[in-house]
């Protein structure tokens, strides 16, 4: 019975490449090893089978077979989870090479706004060498035009009315204080020209830009031919007139300032003694025993018109300063546009030409 359970338990051994059987006895007790051992040579000469049951076994009784103990397989237990590592994306890096095999370095791309700031600057830059451009064109390589300078001389060209010339020029002229003798700038109809001035005309406009120091206050009593009872029409009294009748106090020009004064404003050698009147019931007469001017004054009526005056432009045009007083008549309000010219002469000063009206 046992040997029938053996030859059923031999029947099932099978030769499983790859898989270790545990080692097997036959009937004669002899152990068979389920594994094959490459390392040596099977003998050639003698090749005893004995075949049971149908399973060949080899009979060498002069080999010695050690048996091999193998660890055994644990299987993991069937209800053990089975964890499987996550799965991570790893980036794949291509590398471009060029012709010659080395790898080409790529430029990392800009963001939009960086592009935009880019743009912005490069946009900026080139619109400030195009305005340094055309300056230095203009300025430097544009081709100039030829210049006539007799022409540009006398080209009319504005003038500073700030400065200190046409100020000055402006005070000659500006007669708004209240006296009749002003009436042969503003009465007078038409041009007025240098040849239209007399010599009292000269003097009194010389007399108006005396510096204060060059009138005097004087004692009548050093004047005799200036007091009334020695004045040939027994009309002009020395001083302001009283009606007392004292004649005591009046001032007095030295000649020599007022014709520095005039041949400065009308030229070299223009000037001529003579008395002149500075309002309709007042003058300076000239004193030739002094060699000065004493003021002198009538019992009359001291008509007076005052008026306005406003410097509104100046201009050059060749030796030709221009300036342009609006005038107001401050009794009519009527409005006028006095042009007075100067001429500059040789020695650089500037001298009263003519005068034009226009009407506003």
């Amino acid at each position: 019975m046992n040997n029938d359970n053996n030859k059923e338990e031999q029947k099932t051994i099978i030769n499983i490449p790859g898989v270790i059987i545990p080692p097997q006895k036959t009937e004669n007790g002899t152990v068979i090893s389920s594994a094959v051992d490459d390392s040596h040579e099977v003998p050639t000469e003698v090749n005893t089978d004995k075949t049971v049951n149908g399973l060949t076994t080899s009979n060498a009784p002069d080999i010695n077979t050690t048996p091999v103990t193998e660890a055994p397989i644990t299987n993991p237990p069937t209800n053990a989870p089975i964890t499987t590592p996550p799965i991570t994306d790893i980036p794949v890096t291509t590398t471009k090479l060029d012709k010659n095999g080395k790898p080409i370095k790529e430029e990392k791309k800009k963001s939009k706004s960086t592009i935009l700031v880019n743009s912005s600057l490069v946009g900026i830059i080139v619109l400030l060498l195009i305005g340094l451009g055309y300056f230095v064109y203009k300025d430097y390589l544009k081709p100039q035009p030829k210049v006539d300078p007799v022409k540009e001389y006398q080209r009319k060209r504005t003038a500073n009315k700030n400065s200190y010339i046409v100020n000055m020029l402006y005070q000659f002229v500006n007669l708004d204080g209240c006296g009749d003798q002003a009436d042969f700038f503003y009465a007078a109809t038409g041009e007025v020209t240098y040849a239209n001035l007399t010599d009292e005309n000269k003097n009194y406009l010389a007399y108006r830009m005396l510096r204060h120091g060059s009138i005097k206050n004087m004692n009548c009593a050093t004047f005799p031919n200036a007091l009334h009872s020695k004045n040939p029409l027994g009309l002009w009294y020395c001083g302001n007139y009283d009606e007392t009748g004292k004649e005591e106090e009046t001032t007095a020009i030295s000649e020599d300032d007022l014709k520095d004064m005039v041949n400065r404003m009308f030229g070299e050698g223009t000037y001529k003694a003579k008395s002149f009147g500075v309002s309709s019931s007042a003058r300076y007469m000239y004193n030739e025993t002094n060699e000065n001017y004493v003021y002198q004054t009538f019992n009359g009526d001291n008509r007076c018109t005052t008026h306005t005056n406003t410097l509104t432009d100046s201009y050059q045009q060749g030796n030709n300063l221009t300036i342009v007083v609006k005038v107001t008549n401050d009794e009519t309000k009527a409005e006028g546009l006095y042009y007075y010219t100067f001429t500059e002469s040789d020695d650089g000063n500037y001298y009263f030409n003519n005068l034009v009206k226009k009407a506003i």
